[in-house]
């Protein structure tokens, strides 16, 4: 939320934009995404989807929606912002994005910077925990 209100705030005459889809079906808000755009691109920054009524396939809808809109507005690009790979294997949001075709383009990529390595430390710890409660 406040990532929309900065923009819809402090980004009123500048280039960049930002927008908000949700995919509703039977009264139930099954995905949503926040998107940006800024010069010819538009880029898939957050968003989710309900487990409920996977069958209707709801985040498709959204990002086809999505890219219908930025065509319309001229847009030239949809960046799904990253191809994240796990242990070799492709992970399940890859294949979704790669499955509305298009192509793949490589960057540097993020690096963490660290100032202060106690806390950068916690950091760590607390991320690896967290990622073995998913597992479980």
């Amino acid at each position: 939320q406040s990532l929309v209100d900065y923009f819809a705030l402090h980004h009123t005459q500048s280039s960049m934009k930002v927008g908000v889809y949700k995919a509703h079906y039977q009264n139930q808000l099954l995905a949503s995404a926040i998107v940006i755009d800024f010069e010819k691109t538009r880029t898939y920054l957050f968003g989710g989807s309900s487990e409920n009524l996977r069958n209707v396939m709801a985040p498709y809808a959204l990002h086809f929606q999505a890219i219908i809109d930025s065509k319309t507005l001229g847009l030239e690009n949809y960046d799904f912002d990253g191809l994240e790979q796990s242990v070799g294997k492709e992970a399940s949001f890859a294949r979704f994005k790669q499955g509305f075709g298009g192509e793949i383009v490589n960057f540097a990529g993020c690096y963490d910077i660290i100032n202060q390595n106690f806390w950068y430390q916690i950091y760590k710890i607390f991320r690896k925990i967290n990622r073995i409660i998913k597992h479980i």
